[in-house]
């Protein structure tokens, strides 16, 4: 006799217990089908050009057929450095044949310093071809060339990243750039760091760019040294058979159907076209097997099919993601919660890394961050040695918990990672077993909110309520161990900040229920809020004592100076569908913004939470006291010109007082 399936979210069941789900779910997940994926993928991916990527989309639309998901899809974008979605551009096609770069002169000298493919990701993404017989170029090394200095015909040789000096060096003339970059956390002096965007979205200087590791790079400024020692240049030949052109890049999923055609769905993405198993061919593969391990699992009847749907998503890092948003607008809605599968394989004694979760940003407070802690959590109580650790936001996928996407997804990323971005990331750093039991706690993530109702819905306000308090105590703690350096009225302005994400995110359970069953579930919900409110209040006294001044019970409305009142006129809407990434200004306007900030669109934290908090509602003094409180300082000059320039060049419009009050 078939053993009765686990029923969550049936009427009247209850409470399903994560525990057991657990089980379940890790008695059918494969860590090691999960590594076999990840060598599969690997075998195309890690060539890093367009043409590789169409393999991959092709070898995963045949593994998501075959684990038995419904509606796959390999959908094409485009790849032109134009098109946008969003304000994301997908660079321009590439493909790269070969690549070689040697020393010329002096004769004496001569030697090849490395070659394409045999090296895989020497030559830079996105460089240009030369004409076959190749380019001489003297070459220089960057922390010797003068300011201003005219570069015309030479290379370079860098330290840093190609594309933080790229703008600087083509600028003034050089016609291509020699790296030896390592990442903060290598380990590794022969592995390549991988140069991914330094020209794009188009490639208009018709430059290229070769890296090498470390010790390779070493050896060349023992070259360049011994020729400046004979009186002579070193010159160096590059031959670079590539190819540019407006092509496409496909996006990949597939759909486990929930009950309910046409309803609600539960997102896992994962990105695609990187070169290294971990990152991120591991989430990848770990998204692909949670839909097997749930369709299998429904099979069998093990467990019932749920009522939403569980979506993979496999694509680009956040340009196909926004991508597939923006094409499916009538979808967003309908998604309820995401998770960010990013680097979720390593060894972690061999990478040197730590599990993170990625918190949705404050401005989108979540239940889902306590609910996949919690899954983590109880996994890892089955390996004591598993490291990981909660986190504050950080910018990848999971920037779809933007509210003006709104879909709650927290991310999952090792770091550091000693093999990070390198072609030293391949698949022997990857563990089976961190693959189970991250893949476990996600599959058991997907099924759980796919098939949570009303008795779900109230667990998980009551699971974010008890973290909730867990971080109050905490938050109270350091207010406490600040003693004078703090007064009582910024202690209770923090305490009623910490109050409002709790209960922003506790009540964030209430999409998870249909409109019959909101009062319900909103009575529990306020029940909760006013036991954290309890709470609040027996912690604003603890600091009283603690501070020998009472805390005030509600924040007072501050006297605000001339620049403060100004802020407060201006409020921000936001025009641009998803975070930013600035790929097209102009580079007058880009060197304008620069002015405003060192920080890039679209990976710098706090101008993507400052955009954020920009609800349309908000001022934009409002969203610098949010910002404070999240990040623990926040420059009104700053946000002012941050906004005006956002205004200048349509990213989003300012309506001041006097509009307002028309």
């Amino acid at each position: 006799m078939a053993k009765k399936h686990l029923d969550v979210g049936k009427t009247g069941d209850g409470q399903m217990q994560l525990a057991e789900l657990l089980r379940i779910a890790g008695d059918e997940f494969s860590g090691e089908r999960c590594l076999q994926t990840v060598r599969g993928i690997f075998v195309s991916d890690s060539r890093g050009d367009y043409r590789a990527f169409r393999e991959t989309a092709q070898y995963l639309r045949g593994e998501l057929e075959a684990a038995g998901l419904a509606d796959v899809q390999v959908i094409p974008h485009p790849a032109d450095g134009v098109r946008k979605r969003g304000d994301w551009i997908v660079p321009q096609a590439w493909d790269a044949f070969k690549a070689e770069l040697s020393i010329a002169a002096p004769e004496g000298m001569r030697r090849t310093v490395v070659r394409h493919p045999e090296k895989r990701i020497c030559i830079a993404m996105y460089s240009a071809p030369t004409p076959s017989e190749g380019v001489e170029a003297e070459l220089l090394l960057w922390d010797d060339v003068a300011e201003g200095e005219d570069l015309t015909g030479k290379m370079v040789l860098t330290s840093e990243r190609v594309r933080s000096i790229a703008d600087q060096a083509l600028g003034r003339g050089a016609v291509g750039i020699v790296s030896d970059f390592a990442h903060p956390h290598a380990v590794a002096r022969d592995a390549r760091y991988w140069e991914n965007y330094c020209f794009g979205p188009r490639n208009t200087s018709g430059a290229f760019a070769f890296v090498l590791s470390l010790a390779e790079g070493e050896q060349l400024r023992r070259d360049l040294s011994r020729a400046r020692a004979q009186g002579e240049r070193l010159t160096m030949r590059a031959v670079v058979d590539t190819r540019l052109y407006d092509g496409e890049v496909d996006i990949v999923t597939g759909v486990l159907p929930g009950s309910e055609a046409g309803g609600q769905e539960v997102l896992l993405v994962a990105h695609l076209y990187e070169i290294g198993a971990n990152d991120n061919m591991s989430g990848a593969a770990l998204c692909l097997e949670a839909g097997r391990c749930l369709g299998r699992l429904i099979a069998d009847g093990k467990l019932r099919r749920p009522r939403r749907s569980v979506r993979i998503l496999l694509c680009f890092e956040q340009h196909g993601t926004i991508a597939f948003l923006d094409m499916h607008r009538e979808l967003v809605p309908r998604i309820v919660a995401g998770l960010n599968a990013d680097m979720v394989g390593e060894d972690q004694e061999l990478c040197g890394s730590v599990l993170q979760i990625d918190r949705t940003p404050p401005a989108s407070p979540s239940y889902t961050n306590d609910l996949i802690a919690r899954l983590i959590e109880l996994q890892s109580r089955r390996v004591p040695t598993f490291r990981w650790r909660e986190s504050c936001y950080m910018v990848h996928d999971g920037f779809i918990s933007d509210p003006m996407i709104d879909i709650p997804t927290p991310s999952l990323i090792h770091q550091p990672d000693r093999f990070y971005h390198s072609d030293a990331d391949t698949p022997d750093k990857v563990s089976p077993e961190t693959l189970q039991l991250v893949g476990t706690a996600a599959t058991a993530y997907a099924y759980y909110l796919a098939s949570a109702g009303l008795e779900e819905a109230k667990h998980l306000a009551a699971l974010t309520t008890s973290r909730a308090h867990r971080r109050l105590l905490d938050e109270s703690d350091a207010l406490a161990e600040r003693g004078t350096g703090i007064d009582a009225a910024e202690c209770a302005a923090r305490l009623a900040f910490v109050r409002s994400q709790e209960e922003r995110a506790i009540g964030s359970v209430q999409r998870l229920v249909p409109p019959e069953q909101k009062d319900d579930v909103e009575t529990h919900v306020s029940r909760l809020a006013g036991e954290l409110e309890l709470a609040v209040d027996l912690e604003r006294r603890r600091l009283s004592r603690c501070l020998g001044a009472d805390l005030p019970a509600e924040v007072e409305a501050p006297n605000l100076t001339p620049e403060e009142k100004q802020a407060q006129a201006m409020i921000p809407e936001r025009l641009v569908f998803g975070s930013l990434t600035m790929a097209d200004l102009p580079a007058a306007a880009r060197a304008e913004f620069a002015e405003v900030t060192s920080q890039t669109f679209p990976y710098a934290t706090e101008l993507c939470s400052a955009l954020f908090w920009a609800d349309g509602r908000r001022s934009i003094y409002e969203i610098r006291e949010l910002l404070a409180q999240e990040r623990g300082r926040a420059d009104l000059k700053f946000l002012v010109r941050f906004f005006e320039f956002l205004e200048m060049h349509a990213y989003c419009a300012l309506r001041r007082a006097e509009e307002n009050e028309r």
